[in-house]
C-alpha cells in the first residue's frame, strides 16, 4: 500500500518544506500544515519560506535548540520560518489568528517563526 501524496496548495514540499541540508527529510504534523495553508489564505499573499523542517544535524548547524519545533527526525515538525511583504501585517495576523501558539518576529533576520508547540499550555507565545 502506498502513502497518499501530501499536497499543500501554496507551498512546494520539495523546495520549501523539506530539510534544506540535502537529506530531503520531510515529516510534518498534518494539523500544522492545515493551519499553515489557512494562514496563507488569511494574509492573501505569498510567503518565502526560509526554514521548514530540519533533520537533527541541520538544526544543530543552524543553531537551533534540541527541542526545536522545526525538527522532523524522530518526531513531526510543527514550525516554519518565512518572510513576506508587509512583515508587520503578517506578524499581527499570525499573533491574532489563533492558528499558532508560538509566533516570533526576528527583526534582525527579517523572518517570522510560526509554530504549534504541543507542550505549551496557557496563553500563546507572541514576541518580537
Amino acid at each position: 500500500m502506498t502513502k497518499p501524496q501530501i499536497t499543500i496548495e501554496n507551498f512546494d514540499i520539495d523546495t520549501e518544506l523539506k530539510c534544506k541540508c540535502g537529506c530531503n527529510k520531510f515529516n510534518y504534523d498534518n494539523a500544522f500544515l492545515v493551519c499553515l495553508q489557512a494562514y496563507r489564505y488569511l494574509i492573501k499573499q505569498g510567503m518565502n519560506v526560509t526554514s521548514g523542517c530540519r533533520c537533527i544535524k541541520h538544526n544543530t548547524d543552524e543553531g537551533g535548540v534540541s527541542t526545536s519545533l522545526h525538527i522532523c527526525e524522530g518526531k513531526k515538525a510543527s514550525a516554519l520560518d518565512f518572510w513576506c511583504k508587509g512583515m508587520a501585517y503578517a506578524y499581527k495576523k499570525a499573533c491574532d489568528c489563533g492558528l499558532f501558539n508560538e509566533v516570533i518576529w526576528y527583526k534582525s533576520k527579517n523572518i517570522i517563526h510560526i509554530g504549534q508547540d504541543p507542550n505549551q499550555t496557557g496563553n500563546f507565545f507572541c514576541t518580537k
